[in-house]
C-alpha cells in the first residue's frame, strides 16, 4: 500500500503544472477534472475511466451546442459591425453570419434565433455561412425549414461564404429532395 501511495504521489508531482492549468482554465475543465476523481475513489477504475469521458463529452456538447449567430451591420467603406441578432436593425436586407458547430445539438433553437433577426420590412436574408465547421443532417433539414418559411412570407434567402464540402452537401439534399427521396 505504501508503493502504491508513493508512486500516485510522483505521478501527481510530475503532472502539478497540468494539473495547475486546469484548475485555471476554466470551470467545465475543473469538473470533469474533479468529477473523474471522485469517481475513481468510488467505482472502480474502468467506470471511473468512462465517467471521466462521459463528463468530457458532456461539456463539450455543452460548448459547442450553440451556433453562434450575429447580424452584420454595414457601416461605411466596405466594413461592418456585428451585432447580437436581437438588436438587428429594422431594414429590408438582413446579413446574418453563423459560426461554429452545426450538429444536432446546435440546431435545436437555430430557426427561431434567425427569425429573431426578422422585421416586418425584411426582404431578403443572407446567410454568411463562412466560418461553419461542422454541419450535420439536422442543420440541412433546419435550414431548409427556414428557407421554405422565408419563401411563404416572400423573402429571400440567399446563402454566400459556404465552403466546398457544405456545398456538395446542400446540392446532394437538394438533388435528393428533387428526386422525391427525400421530403
Amino acid at each position: 500500500a505504501g508503493m502504491l501511495f508513493y508512486v500516485a504521489y510522483q505521478m501527481i508531482a510530475k503532472q502539478r503544472q497540468r494539473i495547475v492549468m486546469t484548475w485555471h482554465s476554466g470551470g467545465p475543465s475543473r469538473l470533469v477534472l474533479f468529477g473523474t476523481l471522485a469517481s475513481t475513489l468510488i467505482l472502480p477504475l474502468q467506470y471511473a475511466i468512462f465517467a471521466g469521458i462521459f463528463l468530457s463529452i458532456m461539456f463539450l456538447l455543452k460548448i459547442t451546442g450553440k451556433a453562434d449567430l450575429k447580424v452584420l451591420v454595414p457601416k461605411g467603406g466596405g466594413r461592418f459591425d456585428e451585432v447580437p441578432i436581437e438588436l438587428a436593425p429594422d431594414g429590408p436586407v438582413v446579413l446574418i453570419d453563423m459560426e461554429g458547430d452545426l450538429y444536432f445539438a446546435a440546431v435545436e433553437n437555430l430557426e427561431l434565433e434567425m427569425q429573431r433577426a426578422l422585421t416586418a420590412n425584411t426582404r431578403v436574408v443572407v446567410l454568411r455561412m463562412k466560418r461553419l465547421r461542422a454541419v450535420g443532417s439536422s442543420a440541412i433539414a433546419v435550414l431548409e425549414h427556414f428557407r421554405e418559411a422565408l419563401a411563404r412570407r416572400g423573402i429571400t434567402l440567399i446563402i454566400c461564404g459556404v465552403e466546398r464540402g457544405l456545398a456538395d452537401i446542400i446540392r446532394r439534399y437538394e438533388d435528393l429532395r428533387h428526386s422525391g427521396q427525400v421530403p
